[in-house]
């Protein structure tokens, strides 16, 4: 019975380890930023590790290996810091980036963070003497610390954080898109949350590596749904997305509630790739979409890439006053981030627009508008 029970055990973690093996392959580099990718690897890594961990103690648990005390509890210390202080801190990196805010980029905000985790490092591996969150006997049997139970809130203080943080974010996004993101972050805390309780009280049943196995793969269709919709170089609206965005706005478009279509091509982009190759031309049109992305954040519109070096935004009349005052910040902006980051050439954009309020126009006629104004203004140069 024992054998039994333990293979099946042994079958919940492998299945577990597959699902975040099959996960770390298909992750591909275009679901988001370097360092987004970095994170939502090692968060798999880490799980993929705590669960080999987990089922090793297992076997010795129930008395199917026979290590000494000392390696078991160096083990233990190592999966409960895995499961508990890591697991949480990785998400709540990948989550803050995800999230997208300024906040997430001060350091004295990155330094609050590892509090938790530094905690967790110092409760778990010091518990191999202490006995603080675990304690192993002579005989090697594994029984719980005095501190156990809340050692197990630390996760939880960044889930609680991440699922509060991006909660607040989708309730005031106006994308509709981005807030389902949002609400999908907000709700990775319900899977590991009831793994956790079962395992406070059916310890002898592996609840909390498929709990976090299964929040880890929502987010993961997640992402993956994402990359439908967005441009693989840029990370920006791809055109099936910004074609469907101009079309809800058309639709819901009435009087006094109009709003602005945005095309714009970079000058002399040509000039860059000749001069200087296409990958430092690749790099010159991920800065050019950081910088139209953020302006267009600012006044709570939508910003895509139609393909090369073209680009397009929609902003709401209620958001922006004058046109010409978001061509001129867009390009005030891109200057900056160009004399940042010391780069041998100046980039700059050539803008049309065009206004469209109750008038229900056919998608391409606007874009037709917007497009014949930037040729004027390049015509113009």
């Amino acid at each position: 019975m024992e054998l039994q029970y333990l293979i099946v055990y042994f079958e919940i973690l492998l299945m577990c380890f597959i699902f975040c093996g099959v996960m770390l392959f298909n992750v591909r580099h275009d679901i988001g930023s370097d360092w987004e990718v970095i994170t939502f690897k090692s968060l798999l890594y880490t799980l993929m590790i705590a669960v080999v961990v987990d089922g090793i103690t297992h076997a010795q648990y129930r008395g199917f290996l026979h290590l000494s005390p000392l390696p078991i509890a160096i083990l233990y210390a190592i999966y409960m810091f895995l499961m508990g202080g890591l697991m949480g801190f990785l998400w709540f990196v990948f989550a803050e980036m995800r999230l997208g805010t300024t906040l997430s980029m001060k350091k004295w905000y990155f330094v609050l963070s590892l509090i938790p985790v530094l905690i967790s490092a110092i409760l778990c591996f010091g518990s191999i003497k202490t006995g603080w969150l675990f304690q192993i006997d002579d005989q090697a049997h594994y029984s719980r610390g005095p501190y156990w139970m809340q050692h197990n809130f630390i996760p939880y203080i960044y889930f609680a954080f991440t699922t509060l943080h991006a909660f607040i974010l989708a309730k005031k996004q106006v994308n509709p898109i981005k807030r389902r993101q949002f609400y999908i972050l907000s709700a990775f805390i319900i899977s590991p949350f009831f793994g956790a309780l079962l395992q406070l009280f059916i310890g002898s049943h592996p609840f909390v590596a498929p709990a976090s196995t299964i929040a880890v793969f929502f987010i993961f269709i997640s992402l993956q749904g994402n990359m439908i919709n967005h441009d693989s170089l840029t990370g920006l609206n791809n055109r099936l997305r910004c074609n469907q965005y101009l079309d809800s706005l058309i639709n819901s478009c009435e009087k006094g509630n109009g709003f602005y279509t945005f095309i714009m091509d970079i000058n002399k982009f040509k000039q860059v790739n000749d001069t200087y190759g296409h990958i430092e031309g690749d790099k010159a049109l991920r800065l050019a979409a950081n910088v139209l992305r953020d302006v267009t954040d600012e006044y709570k519109g939508e910003a895509g890439r139609f393909g090369g070096d073209e680009f397009v935004a929609f902003i709401k009349e209620k958001y922006l006053e004058k046109p010409e005052d978001f061509s001129k910040v867009i390009n005030e902006r891109l200057k900056e981030a160009c004399l940042k980051q010391n780069i041998p050439y100046i980039l700059s954009f050539s803008v049309g627009y065009y206004y469209n309020d109750d008038n229900k126009p056919q998608r391409q006629e606007l874009l037709d508008k917007a497009d014949q104004m930037l040729y004027e203004e390049k015509a113009a140069r």
